[in-house]
């Protein structure tokens, strides 16, 4: 079940955490309760069980559902492996939430995992607007030519025409992959430049949503 909710193609990147998470415990060497001993994967069942019960009240609970391969009810069974193992590893749960990482990431206020559907739904649309809006914006600096209005295919098409998309889609394709940075020390006045810098694009990305949201 872990596996085929890590497969699915709809499991947003939080979930893809949480199962990470306690499919590393499984294989983890030296764990809070060690394997060798008589309850030895009481703790990884527990946090397996932890993890889908987290999925189901605060994902969706058709993503069970619908990577469930057997007869049996998978909430129930979720539900009894989670009180039965919770009895025995009870004054080590913390312990092994803590092990993987979990228990910090549980007090985390997420922001996009905040609010009701409609309102995450709302902050999704308000960032696609925001980033369209950049980017005319930026094409705006560049090529010093106005793209009227915010239209997406209207920025790819103008992008492609100048043979820069290739290169941008070169970039975003570098960015994903993992490269080890060496950190710059900055003096105070390069930070402080910085910042400012950051701060006017800021004000002028502001500046542009609205003269975008007047027209």
């Amino acid at each position: 079940l872990a596996c085929n909710i890590l497969n699915d193609k709809y499991t947003d990147w939080h979930t893809k955490i949480l199962i990470s998470s306690a499919l590393g415990y499984f294989v983890l060497g030296e764990d809070v309760i060690p394997d060798h001993t008589e309850f030895g994967y009481l703790d990884d069942l527990y946090l397996l069980s932890y993890v889908l019960r987290e999925i189901k009240r605060h994902v969706s609970p058709s993503l069970l559902d619908d990577n469930w391969e057997y007869s049996e009810n998978v909430h129930e069974l979720i539900e009894e492996v989670y009180q039965d193992t919770y009895i025995v590893v009870q004054d080590y749960a913390c312990e092994i939430l803590h092990k993987v990482g979990l228990r910090k990431f549980k007090e985390l206020e997420l922001e996009e995992y905040s609010g009701t559907y409609p309102q995450k739904v709302a902050k999704l649309a308000q960032e696609k607007r925001e980033l369209i809006a950049l980017t005319a914006y930026l094409v705006k600096l560049i090529y010093r030519t106005n793209l009227k209005g915010r239209d997406l295919k209207r920025i790819k098409d103008f992008l492609m025409q100048y043979g820069d998309y290739t290169e941008i889609a070169r970039l975003i394709e570098l960015s994903n992959r993992n490269y080890e940075a060496e950190e710059v020390v900055r003096s105070s006045m390069e930070s402080f430049e910085a910042d400012l810098e950051r701060e006017l694009q800021q004000a002028r990305l502001n500046a542009l949503l609205e003269d975008r949201d007047a027209e």
